[in-house]
């Protein structure tokens, strides 16, 4: 009985992983198609402009919310894996306030700094307007890690590889096309060729933060019309009618790997998970994403 079970949860794993991979493989496809036109409008110093504000984008997202949905997916499946799927739904619920901080956090920083890594870091004045519209998708993408890690944590790849995809797909339409736009517009209103370039870059980064919007569009819809029911409310009710008590839930937020235990009363005491995750593997940091704690 216990082999038969092994052997689903393997054959399992094996076409959930397939499936992801095969999503990467198509979202790999679609964006070296789309990078050829976009380059041939805005050019080389367009794509400068461009690969500059990614840089400044992907650290900020480094520090936020890159660690998300490997977080969220392991506190999720450790607590589907005892049958607990109240605290699951809180840990999901938890993971939406913190992906609320922290992407707005990143968004304002990159959206108030833009001019000063535009002028004074990397000294290219003109790629402030590809920071600024890339500031918001600092914001969508810390939702998108939640949703996403959550899927994984109920052992389902399906809805993270469906919003990849379309991710990418309007991704490339809107990138290419507000590239196409912007560039004609700075050119018709005589503002110049590194101009132009500059706002065709910051199509092209409208086109990350569309893409990303309509990937979490994908995957509310999802989560609300098909796996709402199956994956939340029949589990959580059964459990709440079968529990005797509920433990009541707290949030703690820690950075910098250092952990804050405190005790409010003899009877009460604050005890964080076991196994916190932390993933920032570029030496830039090592932080503690969400601790879940209770009422024994």
């Amino acid at each position: 009985m216990a082999t038969g079970q092994t052997k689903n949860k393997s054959g399992n794993f094996l076409v959930q992983g397939s499936i992801l991979a095969i999503a990467g493989i198509i979202v790999r496809l679609i964006g070296l198609a789309y990078r050829i036109p976009l380059i041939r409008i805005i050019g080389d110093e367009g794509m400068g402009y461009y690969s500059v504000a990614f840089e400044v984008y992907s650290v900020i997202l480094l520090l936020s919310s890159y660690s998300l949905p490997l977080a969220v997916s392991k506190m999720v499946s450790a607590k589907i894996a005892e049958d607990d799927y109240l605290n699951a739904d809180r840990i999901f619920k938890v993971s939406l306030i913190y992906a609320t901080i922290v992407g707005f956090v990143g968004c304002i920083f990159v959206w108030l700094s833009a001019d000063w890594f535009a002028n004074v870091f990397y000294k290219l004045p003109l790629c402030k307007y590809a920071l600024i519209s890339l500031a918001p998708t600092i914001w969508i993408a810390a939702y998108l890690g939640v949703l996403r890690g959550y899927y994984q944590g109920r052992s389902t790849m399906v809805p993270t590889a469906v919003s990849q995809i379309f991710e990418q797909i309007v991704n490339a339409f809107v990138s290419v096309g507000a590239a196409w736009w912007l560039c004609d517009m700075a050119l018709k209103a005589a503002k110049g060729e590194s101009v132009a370039s500059a706002w065709g870059a910051a199509g092209g980064t409208i086109g990350t933060g569309a893409g990303a919007l309509a990937a979490l569009i994908i995957l509310i819809v999802l989560l609300k019309r098909n796996y709402l029911s199956k994956m939340l409310i029949r589990p959580f009710f059964i459990y709440f009618l079968k529990s005797m008590h509920i433990n009541y839930f707290f949030m703690f937020l820690f950075c910098n790997s250092f952990l804050i235990e405190k005790n409010f009363s003899n009877s009460i005491t604050i005890s964080p998970l076991n196994d916190i995750t932390s993933i920032l593997n570029l030496n830039l940091s090592n932080y503690y994403i969400i601790h879940i704690c209770y009422y024994n």
